[in-house]
C-alpha cells in the first residue's frame, strides 16, 4: 500500500518530460543516417542538400520557436528544446 502511494507521489513530482524534442530527434536522425542503404542515403543527401538527418531532424523543433509579432516573425529559441547531441558513431 505504501509503496504504491510513494510511487504515485513520485510520478506527480516529475518535471517536464519532453519525450522526443530536439535531443530525441537528433538521436533518431543520427541512427537513421547510419542505417540507410546506400541508394536511400544518396537520395536523402540530395534532398537535404548534403545536410545529415541528425541535423535535419530538428527542423520541427525549430519551427516551434518562431513567433508572430506586429512587425512579422521572430525566432526565439527555447533552450529546453535545443540540447545538442553528439553524433552516434559505430
Amino acid at each position: 500500500m505504501y509503496a504504491r502511494l510513494l510511487f504515485v507521489s513520485l510520478l506527480c513530482m516529475c518535471g517536464d518530460a519532453f519525450g522526443w524534442g530536439s535531443q530525441g530527434h537528433q538521436v533518431i536522425g543520427a541512427i537513421s543516417d547510419q542505417l540507410l542503404e546506400p541508394n536511400a542515403s544518396q537520395k536523402v543527401h540530395e534532398t537535404l542538400n548534403g545536410m545529415p538527418l541528425q541535423v535535419a531532424a530538428t527542423w520541427a523543433d525549430c519551427v516551434k520557436d518562431v513567433q508572430k509579432t506586429d512587425g512579422g516573425f521572430v525566432y526565439k529559441p527555447d533552450p529546453r528544446f535545443h540540447a545538442v547531441v553528439r553524433a552516434v558513431r559505430d
